[in-house]
């Protein structure tokens, strides 16, 4: 960063030849009325421009922000053609429920592979989603931001690109990953070492057996093909529910808030299950806890996610954290932390982990927070199984008759298992939503605003309706998943 007080006023400093201000205000705030049913995920159009949407419905604009030093015309350029009035009526009167706004299909991916990396709580390619990250950004323009990427996903391109010349990557895994090595090499092109990227994307391309226009355009064939139509019912059975407790053993155990860090850290195993376990000794009124929790499987405990898991305890009856401190790995890939306490009056107290950077303004430990966050985890769950569905609906073309129809019955099976969660989410809502209509009707409208969002995601579900191409598998998802020690764990 360079400041430069002959071009810009006090207070101001320019990055890059543009002007920022110290305290910029908002030139335009605007909201839709609706909420995220699943996760809330923010991008930045342009500098001073940022929109929110849904990772469960990426195209759709839930708000916007402009700053006073934003330019509107690239919120403009972002949406869709008919924005312009739109926008411009959302600038002059605020909020307006009947103002829509849609990005158009490049941008809803860009969004889309941002709330993937945030939120889907279930592993994937961790390096292969930087490919994916670092495409998406070259589709919107960003070249800086993409080239990046491509430089921290080098070796999983040269990997991959090795493995699709021996011929160990399916079809449709090829066709993503020749139009992602495509616009690797588009990112990387007026660099020093952008002629290796370009190699590499040949080579795919070639042992593709299509050439790169060739390969987009088969990728999107082989997507617009291969969503077929939900035909068995779903045969899994569904546990009550979950809430934090102590247990006959005098462990007690936590989930994690996917609000406070990213759930794919720990070894996430479903919504209801809980991650946290914490044993308690007292003295009197003084605790001492150790706190504990496994990591993923497909974690590098040495990372810098890692390192900024801290624990926490507080009082939800106060709303009051008591203590926070760091964690260590242990020699088992276990987190532990040493909580010492005195014990509130109350007598009770919430645990949890969360990411250092994101500080304790992210935790939520009231007593109402821990319904909110069940049902959080549970729309999280039913997202990440619906992901599973539709990747197993993508590779049915490349499976003979026989394998077809147990992969038909598979994707049914979890689209099925997902809309039951959602059920479950929603009636949680309802029933959350009814017990603070008298108590605390602000927080009963906005349990109404999310009810609305979660009742429309699920009848998306039961139609089918989420086949926009923003919305097909990454490469990060449809790669096989290898632990640290590298063994395949593939199902």
């Amino acid at each position: 960063m360079t400041t430069n007080a002959d071009s810009a006023g006090s207070g101001d400093f320019v990055i890059a030849g543009m002007t920022f201000h110290e305290e910029a205000t908002e030139l335009a705030h605007w909201s839709s009325g609706s909420v995220a049913a699943v996760g809330a995920v923010e991008i930045n159009i342009g500098p001073g421009v940022t929109v929110t949407v849904d990772v469960a419905r990426p195209a759709q604009v839930l708000a916007f922000t402009i700053q006073d030093f934003g330019d509107p015309e690239r919120l403009v350029a972002a949406c869709e053609a008919d924005a312009q009035t739109l926008i411009d009526d959302a600038m002059r009167d605020g909020d307006s429920a009947t103002t829509e706004l849609t990005l158009r299909s490049a941008w809803a991916r860009r969004a889309f592979v941002t709330g993937v990396a945030r939120w889907l709580p279930r592993p994937i390619h961790e390096g292969a989603l930087l490919l994916d990250e670092a495409a998406a950004h070259q589709a919107v323009g960003e070249s800086v931001a993409a080239a990046q990427l491509v430089a921290l996903g080098l070796p999983v391109l040269e990997a991959l690109a090795t493995d699709c010349g021996n011929g160990l990557l399916s079809k449709l895994t090829v066709l993503e990953l020749a139009d992602i090595s495509r616009r690797a090499a588009e990112a990387v092109a007026n660099l020093d070492w952008g002629n290796g990227i370009r190699e590499l994307a040949d080579q795919i391309a070639e042992d593709a057996g299509v050439s790169e226009l060739g390969a987009e355009l088969a990728l999107l064939q082989w997507s617009e093909s291969e969503h077929l139509a939900p035909t068995v019912g779903f045969e899994g059975a569904l546990t009550s529910g979950f809430e934090g407790a102590l247990t006959s053993g005098g462990v007690t155990e936590a989930v994690v808030d996917p609000a406070a860090m990213s759930p794919r850290v720990v070894a996430w195993i479903d919504a209801r299950h809980p991650e946290l376990h914490i044993v308690e000794a007292t003295d009197g009124d003084e605790v001492s806890a150790e706190l504990r929790v496994a990591l993923s499987d497909f974690v590098d405990e040495r990372c810098y996610e890692v390192g900024r898991v801290s624990a926490f305890v507080a009082d939800p009856a106060r709303g009051a954290v008591l203590r926070t401190t760091t964690t260590q790995v242990e020699e088992d890939r276990t987190l532990r932390a040493d909580l010492r306490y005195r014990r509130p009056p109350s007598g009770r107290v919430v645990y949890g982990i969360f990411d250092a950077d994101k500080g304790v303004s992210s935790l939520r430990y009231r007593n109402i927070d821990a319904d909110i966050v069940a049902i959080d985890r549970l729309l999280l769950d039913a997202w990440s199984i619906h992901r599973a569905a539709l990747v197993v609906q993508a590779r049915i073309g490349e499976l003979d008759r026989d394998a077809t129809e147990r992969a038909r019955a598979r994707a049914q099976s979890l689209l099925l298992g997902a809309q039951s969660l959602v059920e479950d989410a929603s009636s949680k809502i309802a029933q959350l939503q009814g017990r603070l209509a008298g108590s605390d009707p602000a927080m009963a409208s906005i349990l109404a605003a999310r009810l609305s969002a979660v009742e429309h995601y699920r009848s998306e579900l039961e139609h089918g309706n989420n086949r926009s191409p923003e919305y097909e598998p990454l490469l990060a998802e449809l790669l096989p998943l290898t632990s640290e020690d590298g063994v395949d764990l593939a199902q």
